[in-house]
């Protein structure tokens, strides 16, 4: 595990066996990439973002623990909001955390992991299909909701890939 620190000078690779937390933002600039083919974690508050790039490939995770999600087109923000983003439907996307997250950026479609760990609740911001051999799963402790909220639409979760829903885990429909 390492830790990520802004640098203009070169692109970023981190490689399959490497696990980053993003303990500090880091800025991509015009021209640069960041790649992600390991592990990169970021906390609540720590972001990529920038006029660069971000690529998440296939088999990589990340996991957040972001209120914003992923990204969120709308407020740009999120944990990663450069200008060009890549996020590979066959990666893995986790969330953590003990604040309330939202699935905000996630492609629509994932061949990867989905997986909530996060305590507080994580609310799904649109309709997700997870494809085998992803599996969509909720851990023990961790709450879900099919939504945003009281009043807001009922979004789901479908597709081919396997749905484990740990003991102890809690799943809410808005109403």
């Amino acid at each position: 595990s390492s830790d990520v620190c802004s640098s203009d000078l070169n692109n970023i690779t981190i490689q399959a066996t490497d696990s980053v937390n993003m303990d500090q933002s880091h800025i991509v600039n015009t021209g640069k990439i960041l790649t992600v083919y390991g592990k990169i974690n970021f906390n609540r508050t720590n972001t990529v973002s920038g006029a660069g790039s971000f690529v998440l490939a296939s088999g990589a995770s990340l996991y957040t623990a972001n209120a914003n999600g992923v990204y969120s087109s709308t407020y740009l923000n999120g944990a990663v909001y450069t200008t060009t983003r890549s996020f590979n439907t066959a990666a893995n996307y986790i969330f953590t955390g003990s604040d309330s997250v939202a699935t905000a950026g996630l492609p629509s479609t994932i061949t990867g992991n989905f997986r909530i760990t996060n305590t507080k609740a994580v609310s799904l911001t649109g309709n997700k299909t997870v494809n085998s051999p992803g599996t969509f799963s909720v851990a023990t402790g961790a709450v879900f909701l099919f939504g945003s909220g009281l009043g807001t639409s009922v979004y789901n979760v479908n597709g081919t890939g396997n749905s484990v829903i740990e003991d102890g885990a809690t799943l809410q429909i808005p109403h």
